[in-house]
């Protein structure tokens, strides 16, 4: 799961220092009621989990490796998530490598394994996702997530620690308040530089 969120937020990280502004291509948050939950957890891995399944069998018949047919799986299945939201490609490509490979890895011994071993780490990688996300929208004061990346869909925007500020004693304003200023994509006040 880190590697999706640091590739998301890599991704973000960059256009944004680009001055693009890139809520306009993410999703929009999770619903987080019960049904929402249950569609995420349950229902999403499942139906994925059987469609990729599907997917994996056409791919191997094809007679390429299962390197190449779990890479060509993710990069679609990080196509069709980027159908929701464009920058969302970066944030499950490589969560549906992992599942193909899994999913690959199980195969031989029976469909069964191989569906509940891509199927329960899909859920697992929502579950977290939704937890972190509902932790941080129900205590916005304690959290240690950057509220307003909440809205971007990116799960794990997680703030710069205080001491962050102090390692640029050159600047007259530290790390996290110069990433604010390039996210915001404003100028900064009078007698603060970048």
């Amino acid at each position: 799961m880190l590697p999706s969120v640091a590739l998301l937020a890599g991704v973000c990280f960059i256009l944004e220092a680009l001055g693009m502004n890139t809520k306009a291509f993410m999703p929009s948050g999770p619903d987080l009621t019960l049904g929402g939950l249950f569609g995420t957890v349950v229902f999403a891995p499942v139906l994925e989990t059987l469609i990729l399944g599907w997917l994996l069998s056409v791919l191997t018949s094809l007679g390429k490796s299962q390197t190449f047919v779990a890479i060509s799986s993710a990069i679609l299945w990080g196509f069709l998530h980027s159908l929701y939201g464009l920058l969302w490609f970066f944030g499950t490509v490589w969560s549906f490598f992992v599942f193909s490979a899994a999913y690959l890895a199980w195969r031989p011994t029976s469909f069964k394994h191989a569906f509940v071993a891509a199927a329960t780490t899909h859920a697992f990688v929502n579950l977290v996702a939704v937890i972190s996300i509902f932790d941080n929208a129900s205590n916005p004061s304690s959290a240690k997530v950057d509220v307003d990346k909440l809205t971007t869909g990116i799960p794990f925007a997680i703030k710069q620690p205080s001491w962050a500020d102090a390692t640029f004693p050159s600047t007259s304003i530290g790390f996290h308040n110069r990433l604010t200023v390039l996210a915001e994509n404003r100028q900064p006040a009078f007698g603060q530089e970048l």
